[in-house]
């Protein structure tokens, strides 16, 4: 009797250090089948798989290749995806086997601000063929770069990368894209979906608008996330004696750092502007992921550049955070106009 049951004890500590030494990794967050907002916090951790000590975790969305591969026996991110319903598969890699966690999780997106019903969409403009890139004049040095489409990533398929493939003293890339011809269009809405594999590399995300009006003058609508100091930036042009003498940026009370962006994630940016009829822009609002910063402040906006009228163009220009240094890379979905 006494030998039966030091064996069955025997038995049971080995079938729970069997269990311990084969834990797959402990997802804290999401818990399985938890409704999550786009982007959600992924919070895990495992320290031995199959008995031997965990070197690396990472995961994967459904069938895509592993992201955010880190060193260490725990992983906390932001994980972006499409909505509906996805399978998280957590991994823990030690030396010759690996461990996963399955995790189903149903993905909505934040509320999103109010367009009115009675905007005209421009559509989804990325892989539009008219884009061109070139250097931006208005920064030092020189860049060249270019645009990749189309990608998958995070959950869709019409991913455009736009990128600075090399660079000296800080030299920015504009994208560019004159979608309609449009004289009369007093309010625009810009939004698009973002995300980066290297925000420290970011040190401007510039989102701007043109319009050419009646009158043969450039309205600009121009509008920086700038990681040099911080802020949400807006422009006007300064005009001496009736004579428009050049742009300058105005850093706004709202904060915005790409740089402290979370990588490989999708950040919603909305931005909201109008016009009036003497060259005056008010900056209205702009939002991320849903939270709206409120702007209301109206600057000077016009020039006379000699471009065609009606011409309306969409910027998208990166400006690096170093002086020269590895590409800087940027992934936009979904990128629309609205304007009424």
């Amino acid at each position: 009797m006494s030998f039966i049951n030091k064996f069955s004890i025997a038995s049971s500590l080995f079938a729970i250090s069997s269990l311990s030494a084969m834990a797959n990794p402990t997802v804290t967050s999401p818990v399985n089948n938890a409704s999550v907002t786009n982007p959600f916090l992924l919070s895990a951790s495992d320290k031995t798989c199959n008995g031997v000590p965990v070197v690396s975790m990472g995961y994967s969305l459904d069938s895509l290749p592993d992201a955010a591969v880190v060193r260490g026996t725990s992983i906390s991110t932001q994980v972006s995806a499409s909505t509906g319903n996805h399978l998280v598969r957590v991994k823990a890699w030690a030396k010759h086997t690996s461990c996963v966690t399955e995790v189903a999780v149903t993905v909505s997106n934040p509320p999103a601000v109010l367009i009115p019903s009675y905007a005209i969409s421009s559509g989804d403009l990325n892989g539009n063929t008219k884009w061109k890139c070139q250097h931006d004049d208005g920064t030092s040095g020189t860049s060249s770069g270019g645009m990749d489409y189309p990608l998958t990533l995070g959950g869709y398929s019409d991913v455009q990368e736009f990128a600075i493939s090399s660079y000296s003293n800080h030299g920015g890339e504009r994208c560019s894209i004159d979608f309609v011809k449009d004289t009369t269009t007093h309010n625009f809405i810009y939004d698009v979906w973002v995300q980066t594999p290297n925000p420290s590399l970011v040190g401007n995300l510039e989102l701007d608008m043109n319009q050419v009006t009646t009158n043969g003058d450039t309205v600009i609508f121009a509008f920086q996330c700038d990681g040099f100091k911080g802020k949400w930036d807006y422009s006007y042009v300064s005009n001496t004696n009736g004579g428009a003498s050049g742009t300058h940026w105005v850093p706004s009370s709202l904060p915005c750092n790409v740089q402290k962006w979370a990588a490989n994630t999708w950040y919603h940016v909305q931005i909201s502007t109008s016009r009036d009829d003497s060259g005056n822009v008010t900056y209205n609002w702009v939002a991320l992921n849903g939270v709206v910063g409120e702007l209301n402040v109206t600057t000077y906006q016009q020039e006379a550049l000699n471009w065609g009228i009606g011409d309306t163009m969409v910027n998208f220009q990166l400006d690096p955070a170093k002086a020269t240094g590895n590409p800087v890379i940027v992934y936009a979905h979904d990128l629309t106009i609205y304007r009424w």
